[in-house]
């Protein structure tokens, strides 16, 4: 009887293990599964929030590679988003001096600013803008060399002006002084000349008044000059008009034609006129031809 008491018991007891480890088992199953379901939400998320940062197709590509490399390099525990994020922010540094500075922004200041540097490489652009201040300073170290060469001219020329200067003042002074001289002389000429003039102007009024005295004499005597001459040319006429009278008159020019032409013969260069041998015409004889009788 004991024994069997003891089977009892111990079936018992491995009944409640079994039941308590089953029932253990359940709960760690069930604890296990919610801590399997949050992790699965878990990577899940990760993995949602990583296709953000690199999708699925990227991760495997050479420039990501690359680039996870390059995180790998700076530091065991550099991330790929931490070294990108240094990366930019060094960049902009040295671009505009400030980390947080984003690439949109610095794309629309240097659109706004600089439109010749948009679509090309920026170095591109640096590197012409360096080579245009080299040619800049070397065209300004030429015009510093020009302007130095004109300050040189310049002070040559000051030096030259000065000495110039004095000597034209040690001439005006010499002028001055003969000035000096010659308005002493024009003045003593001028009085000179006022006595000479007074002088002159007395002889003259002397000379015209004993010349009108002489030319009212000599129209007096032109006056019966005039006279006598209206007296002869009175008497000339009267005496022209008695010769006119008693002097015989010859016949006039034209009623002396000797002959008139009959024709003309122009081929020739003939004329026939009205006379012959017996008004005593011999050949080559020379003779004229007026149209006229007025012009002979």
């Amino acid at each position: 009887m004991a024994s069997r008491s003891s089977m009892g018991v111990g079936a018992g007891i491995a009944i409640a293990l079994l039941t308590i480890l089953s029932l253990a088992l359940f709960v760690v199953s069930v604890v296990f599964y919610g801590k399997y379901k949050d992790a699965s939400e878990q990577l899940g998320q990760a993995n949602s929030d990583y296709a953000k940062i690199v999708s699925p197709i990227e991760r495997n590509s050479e420039q990501v590679q690359r680039l996870l490399d390059l995180a790998r390099n700076k530091g065991r525990n550099t991330t790929l988003v931490s070294y990108l994020t240094d990366e930019l922010g060094g960049v902009m540094n040295a671009l505009v001096g400030d980390r947080n500075y984003t690439l949109e922004q610095f794309q629309a200041d240097l659109k706004a600013n600089y439109p010749d540097a948009v679509g090309s490489p920026l170095m591109n652009f640096v590197k012409a803008q360096h080579r245009k201040i080299l040619e800049e300073q070397d065209h300004a170290a030429d015009l510093e060399a020009s302007l130095e060469d004109l300050r040189n001219r310049l002070d040559e020329e000051a030096q030259r002006y000065a000495e110039l200067n004095e000597k034209k003042k040690q001439e005006i002074a010499e002028v001055k002084s003969l000035v000096g001289t010659y308005s002493s002389n024009v003045e003593q000429y001028d009085a000179n000349l006022r006595d000479t003039i007074s002088d002159m102007q007395t002889r003259i009024d002397d000379l015209i008044d004993k010349y009108e005295s002489q030319l009212a004499s000599i129209r007096a005597e032109l006056d019966a000059s005039n006279e006598k001459v209206i007296i002869l040319q009175g008497q000339l006429a009267t005496l022209r008009q008695e010769a006119a009278s008693s002097t015989v008159k010859g016949r006039d020019e034209y009623a002396l034609v000797d002959a008139t032409v009959l024709s003309t013969n122009a081929s020739n260069q003939t004329v026939t006129i009205d006379r012959g041998r017996k008004h005593n015409i011999v050949l080559g004889m020379n003779f004229e031809v007026y149209a006229d009788p007025s012009l002979i």
